[in-house]
């Protein structure tokens, strides 16, 4: 070593690196499992807000969460099968409520969905994959309130079109009320004018 050489030593200290808000949001919506949690509770305050028009809150709520659900699963391996099982729920659970199926068709329904969320990410890939028991969780109970809903929905449609129709049905029943009594009165009129007559004509 030559004389006169000195070593430095340089320490280096790793500030911590802090994760902003957006990164924490990214970061949680990359699991598929979050992803159907904040899409299926944008869905249910969106319903709330239909059922409450002018509350704002919720409708806005529900909108951001879709969204947000929506784009962490545009950036993920979404299978055809996936989709095609959710869509078949959707339509199981409809017919439902217009076929008097007895709770099959919605049983069916939610089957449909938990095979259609859990085959909704390619497993094949090097990515995360909705979880048995998220797929579970979220398809048996969003099945049994949205066929409860949907029936409430029906019933109450059929409600307003027969009270709808009643005071037609009243007017038409005290039209033909009137007329029986209208033509009953003629007839009784023609009969006691006969009944004159003939008394008439045997006291001449």
């Amino acid at each position: 070593m030559h004389s006169g050489a000195s070593l430095t030593f340089a320490i280096v200290l790793a500030a911590p690196h802090r994760i902003t808000l957006r990164q924490s949001i990214i970061s949680a919506l990359a699991d598929p499992n979050m992803a159907l949690l904040a899409v299926t509770a944008g869905l249910l305050c969106i319903y709330l807000e239909f059922c409450r028009p002018g509350t704002v809150a919720p409708g806005a709520i529900g909108g951001i969460l879709v969204l947000l659900g929506l784009y962490s699963f545009s950036n993920m391996p979404i299978t055809w099968m996936g989709v095609a099982l959710l869509a078949m729920s959707a339509a199981l659970i409809v017919m439902e409520v217009k076929v008097a199926a007895h709770g099959l068709l919605a049983a069916a329904g939610a089957l449909a969905m938990t095979l259609g969320a859990v085959m909704l990410v390619d497993s094949s890939l090097a990515a995360p994959r909705i979880r048995w028991t998220t797929a579970i969780g979220v398809s048996l109970p969003v099945s049994a309130v949205t066929v409860f809903l949907l029936k409430i929905a029906a019933r109450a449609k059929r409600n307003k079109t027969v009270l709808a129709l009643e005071p037609n049905s009243r007017v038409q029943a005290a039209n033909r009320y009137n007329s029986s009594v209208g033509s009953g009165g003629e007839h009784a009129g023609t009969t006691d004018a006969s009944l004159d007559r003939a008394t008439e004509t045997r006291k001449s």
